[in-house]
């Protein structure tokens, strides 16, 4: 598996989230969503990208499958749009940032 499904995987699980899915799904969406966004969080900390760190640390508050946050159904198809925006961006930040330093 490549690099990119750390980006690839939660955005197409948050899209399909848009559909009318069982709930069973959308705990599954917390975990994926959780595990990828404290990981990222983890991975940046090391880095001087604050807004990363703080991007992905909320976004793993948000879909926390223990402590879960009750939004409603209205307000989550928001909330995931946002989410899918936030992966698609740092994806192309860190492509970009990656060509930079081949010299591309």
């Amino acid at each position: 598996m490549t690099r990119a499904a750390i980006w690839l995987v939660p955005i197409a699980l948050l899209l399909i989230a848009l559909l009318d899915m069982p709930y069973g799904y959308y705990q599954l969406l917390r975990v994926c969503i959780f595990c990828t966004s404290a990981y990222i969080a983890v991975q940046k900390n090391d880095s001087n990208t604050n807004f990363w760190v703080w991007g992905f640390a909320a976004c793993a508050l948000i879909y926390n499958p223990v402590v879960k946050l009750s939004l409603g159904k209205e307000i989550w198809p928001f909330v995931n749009v946002a989410t899918v925006g936030l992966y698609l961006s740092h994806m192309v930040a860190e492509r970009r940032m990656k060509n930079m330093f081949r010299g591309e």
